[in-house]
């Protein structure tokens, strides 16, 4: 009786990127690698934060029109690298706060933020897909300066919660604050597998729900990978596959077939 196998891990395919691992936008060129043009008055942009050709990415303001792409000379600081950033100032509606809504999960996210000439907190939370909160960092920058916010999970982060500590009267109305150099971890989620003699049960998070369990006789470059989508059931965290043991050897994979960032 020969053993079904598994390919432990995630066999992921994100389009343009060659490793499948980090990411960064950093404001300055689109997903075509062509300069953005970013306005120097942050009250003659848009609502939202838009990027050329950038797919499974959202920028919006969570109650209010949220940051754009602005060239960095309006903010008072320099940008983190090149010249433009994702910026704010509620004077003119462009508020935090921020949500950053990834297509397929992330494992870690990190951007820099500041505050400009003055010095106030930043916090960002991790969400998964429910809402519930997966990690958080608050960190302050120098005047004139950056500091950096990361957040990570194991369990698949959907979105991400900017908001800055601004005081929100008046005064501080027309301080604007800005945040460069996002960087992206993409989620791979972990294959598993139990046996017993008459059956095979694979099993995955919940969160990977998009990825696609895949089976193939053979590992050759020319092997035909066949979706499964029949038999598949949520137990808990997981998603449970169960099949009988053969003498057909057979390999899985989990493969996400959308696009994601760039």
């Amino acid at each position: 009786m020969k053993s079904h196998y598994i390919i432990l891990g995630a066999l992921a395919i994100w389009p343009l990127i060659s490793k499948a691992s980090d990411v960064t936008i950093n404001f300055d060129v689109d997903a075509y690698g062509n300069p953005i043009s970013a306005p120097s008055v942050i009250s003659a942009t848009g609502p939202q934060a838009t990027i050329p050709g950038l797919q499974g990415l959202e920028f919006e303001g969570d109650g209010s029109q949220g940051g754009e792409v602005v060239n960095a000379v309006y903010a008072g600081v320099a940008a983190h690298s090149g010249s433009n950033v994702l910026g704010f100032n509620r004077s003119y509606e462009r508020s935090d706060p921020e949500l950053i809504i990834f297509s397929q999960p992330m494992s870690q996210v990190s951007i820099y933020v500041s505050t400009g000439y003055w010095s106030f907190a930043w916090t960002m939370q991790a969400l998964d897909a429910n809402d519930n909160v997966l990690d958080k960092e608050t960190a302050t920058p120098p005047s004139e300066g950056y500091a950096p916010l990361t957040v990570s999970s194991t369990n698949g982060i959907a979105l991400v919660l900017l908001t800055c500590s601004l005081p929100s009267n008046d005064g501080w109305g027309s301080v604007t604050f800005v945040c460069d150099d996002l960087s992206l971890t993409f989620a791979r989620p972990v294959l598993q597998s139990k046996q017993t003699q008459q059956e095979v049960y694979l099993y995955w998070p919940t969160w990977a729900g998009s990825f696609v369990l895949e089976g193939s006789t053979n590992l050759s470059p020319a092997a035909a990978w066949t979706p499964i989508t029949n038999g598949i059931v949520t137990n808990g965290n997981n998603l449970v596959f169960t099949n009988s043991i053969s003498n057909m050897m057979t390999f899985y994979r989990l493969r996400c077939p959308s696009k994601t960032v760039f």
